[in-house]
């Protein structure tokens, strides 16, 4: 069954680790900062060949992660990193 939590390891200096997990809702409003966006867009080209269907690819994981898209278009995307 699909829960809507994200589930994060942390850690700590001896190298033992804990499994936390966050409500989705938890990101809400956040956003992955735009050079960030940018990379995985260009990660993504060559996965999909094209830098429209890259963008839309990273559309739909930025929504998945934050609840949110992170530019209401290609184009708006496209003249944001000129």
């Amino acid at each position: 069954m699909k829960d809507d939590t994200l589930r994060y390891v942390v850690h700590q200096l001896d190298g033992s680790g804990d499994i936390i997990s966050l409500p989705r809702t938890f990101m809400r409003g956040c956003m992955m900062k735009p050079k960030a966006f940018d990379d995985m867009v260009f990660k993504l080209m060559t996965e999909v060949g094209t830098q429209v269907k890259a963008y839309e690819k990273a559309e739909e994981i930025h929504y998945q992660v934050f609840g949110c898209n992170r530019y209401s278009s290609y184009e708006s995307y496209y003249y944001a990193k000129r």
